[in-house]
Order: structure tokens, then sequence, then C-alpha cells
């Protein structure tokens, strides 16, 4: 790995996992492999399970909250019509609502 002129990744330590996951029958559940990197001096204290799990819980609300801006427009979406804009927002709010429920 290539580090910056002040911050040469040789004199940073960090550990890679190529994680997989399988069914009971031991089919991929993933189509694409999973790489995490672990940076620190106290990596060694990060077991598998525990970054893999910290992983997952992130996966889906980072993909929600891209969905949201890039296909929603949440991020940019204006309109003179004040009712439309009321509208749009209470769908989006039920969207979230749905979207966290099912989080659990």
């Amino acid at each position: 790995m290539r580090g910056k002129k002040d911050i040469p990744m040789p004199q940073r330590p960090f550990t890679v996992l190529r994680i997989t996951v399988e069914d009971k029958d031991g089919n991929p559940v993933f189509l694409k492999l999973m790489h995490l990197i672990i940076f620190g001096e106290r990596r060694d204290v990060i077991t598998v399970k525990d970054a893999y799990e910290a992983c997952r819980r992130r996966f889906d609300p980072e993909h929600f909250f891209r969905f949201r801006k890039t296909r929603l427009l949440m991020d940019s979406y204006q309109t003179s019509v004040t009712e439309h804009e009321e509208n749009r927002w209470e769908s989006q709010d039920r969207l979230m609502r749905s979207f966290l429920r099912h989080q659990g």
C-alpha cells in the first residue's frame, strides 16, 4: 500500500482480512469478496468476527442513505410549490420509518 509523504505506509501497522460467508450448504452468500483493513497498534484485540459484524451493521444503512441521495434526490430536491415538497418529505419519512423498522 502506498502512503503519503508525511505518512509512509510501512510505518503504519495494519491487518487485511478477506471475509467469506457461506450458507449451510457451503455456498457463498455474497457474490463479491469482502476485504476489511484494520489499522492501529491494538488491531490484534479485534477479532475477525467483531470486524465482520461491525461492517455488516454499517453496510445496509450506508447503502440506504446513498440510495436516498442519488435516486430520491434527498440532498437537493427543491420546488416552488410548498404542497409538493411537504408530500415528498412525508413519503420520505414513511420510507425511512419502514427501513428502520426492518433493521430491528
